[in-house]
């Protein structure tokens, strides 16, 4: 798992209180919640792709030599802002994840801090990506 997506992970785990687990079911939860947050990169991605885009991509799906890795190389040169993309996911994650809960040390710059967090880990992405 990417060390960012790690760290983000990891403070959405104490956000919600969630500090007493094993380290066995600890990674298994962010494991989890890393596939989760990866589909819906994924999907945000595959949904911002013009029609003609999205047309390409359906044909070149089929094809078993079109991996991940074609997949991720095909977005990124589509033209869609993957960091964005990836920041507003991963903001829209921590919101839904963090909704039911009120962590006694929550505040407006913590919120900030982790958009930013969010912002910087897209922006990590878009460079491993390229």
């Amino acid at each position: 798992m990417d060390a960012n997506l790690d760290q983000f992970l990891e403070q959405l785990l104490i956000e919600k209180g969630i500090t007493d687990l094993d380290d066995d079911v600890r990674a298994e939860v962010k494991a989890n919640m890393a596939e989760r947050i990866l589909d819906q990169i994924d999907q945000a991605c595959i949904n911002a792709l013009s029609e003609e885009k999205a047309a390409e991509l359906a044909e070149k799906i089929d094809d078993e030599n079109f991996g991940e890795k074609e997949m991720m190389d095909f977005i990124a040169g589509s033209g869609v802002d993957t960091a964005a993309i990836v920041a507003s996911t991963l903001i829209q994650f921590r919101a839904f994840y963090l909704a039911d809960s009120a962590p006694e040390n929550a505040t407006a710059g913590n919120t900030a801090s982790e958009d930013e967090a969010a912002e910087d880990m897209a922006e990590n992405q878009e460079v491993t990506e390229a």
